[in-house]
């Protein structure tokens, strides 16, 4: 009698925790809701350092600016609320950029790389040398070419991107000495309907310890952590559930789901919009909708924080050392970029 106690009662555990992790997440589960005003923030630096809105990166307490767009210097660098210097000229030169795709760093800062997509090279910098010298040389790698708006350093010489367009893998992890794919879509999104590329589109973190990949989709209601391999160690759906009870458009004007996922203090962040990716269909000069939402979750996937903005945001960074959230704001039009003391 006891061991059929034990039996039933391990049964009934591992029912209730099957469940728990095919709980559909809703905002209410979030155990802690904040609201926050744009203009509620404290100003950091004024909007004419931009041509458009940058990308936002934190290696300890250096926040790092990146801007696509700039036409002189694509990079700048803060400490402590303060400009410090911008680096990586802009143009057809020696040394010089021609058309940079987004950085990444290492998780030690030791090395900055940018994508120039104009010679289709991985440039690899010495953070130390673009910080403290003026004279910085950046080490070039042929990669195979690679459509990503993301990656992430694996090791000195090798980045792991996520194809988007290339099926039928998602990931690859890309180094001289050769290609590696994995992550079969049909493999770990068993149930969702095939309707076209964009649906594997992905926002991602590298874990170098753990050799995870912590990653949402930018067109489906799911967070998911899966290893190099491909194996699943989690899913989380969330209230939409886009792209399993809800159809994904087809006209090019998806729903837009997360995008920038982080990892601060343990924590995940990540961004959510829950919108059309165009204001009124994608017709004419589209107008995007940009995500007022940031959620928080630990490290399984388990909702904890939600913040609410009464603006678009772009991108944002957490500093868990001096608790301060740092975003950079699409609906303040002279001082953009903003932080907040709050402790996440």
């Amino acid at each position: 009698m006891k061991n059929l106690f034990i039996l039933f009662t391990t049964l009934f555990l591992f029912s209730c925790t099957n469940k728990q992790e095919n709980k559909t997440i809703q905002l209410s589960d979030f155990k802690r809701t904040i609201n926050l005003s744009i203009d509620s923030g404290k100003i950091y630096t004024k909007k004419d350092i931009f041509n458009r809105a940058p990308y936002l990166y934190l290696l300890d307490t250096l926040l790092i600016a990146q801007d696509i767009f700039a036409t002189e210097k694509g990079i700048h660098f803060f400490v402590n609320h303060k400009y410090l210097k911008s680096v990586c000229r802009i143009g057809k030169g020696e040394n010089e950029i021609v058309r940079p795709g987004n950085l990444c760093t290492d998780k030690n800062g030791k090395y900055l790389w940018i994508v120039d997509w104009g010679r289709v090279t991985y440039n690899r910098y010495a953070l130390d040398s673009l910080l403290f010298t003026n004279n910085f040389i950046a080490q070039k790698f042929n990669f195979p070419q690679t459509i990503s708006y993301e990656k992430q350093v694996v090791s000195d010489t090798s980045l792991l991107f996520n194809t988007q367009y290339e099926e039928p893998y998602i990931y690859r992890i890309v180094s001289e000495n050769g290609v590696q794919n994995f992550a079969k879509p049909q493999e770990i999104l068993p149930g969702v309907e095939v309707l076209d590329h964009p649906l594997y589109m992905t926002t991602f973190k590298y874990d170098t310890e753990t050799q995870r990949i912590y990653m949402a989709f930018r067109n489906l209601d799911v967070l998911m952590c899966i290893d190099t391999t491909g194996k699943v160690i989690f899913t989380k759906k969330f209230f939409n559930e886009i792209g399993f009870k809800k159809k994904v458009k087809k006209d090019r004007n998806e729903i837009s789901t997360f995008s920038f996922l982080k990892i601060f203090g343990n924590k995940i962040f990540v961004l959510y919009c829950g919108l059309e990716y165009f204001q009124g269909g994608n017709v004419g000069q589209p107008v995007p909708n940009f995500p007022e939402k940031l959620m928080i979750f630990d490290m399984k996937g388990n909702p904890l924080t939600l913040i609410k903005f009464d603006g678009e945001i772009f991108d944002y960074v957490y500093d868990t050392k001096n608790k301060e959230l740092i975003v950079y704001s699409l609906s303040s039009e002279i001082y953009p970029l903003i932080y907040y003391k709050i402790e996440l």
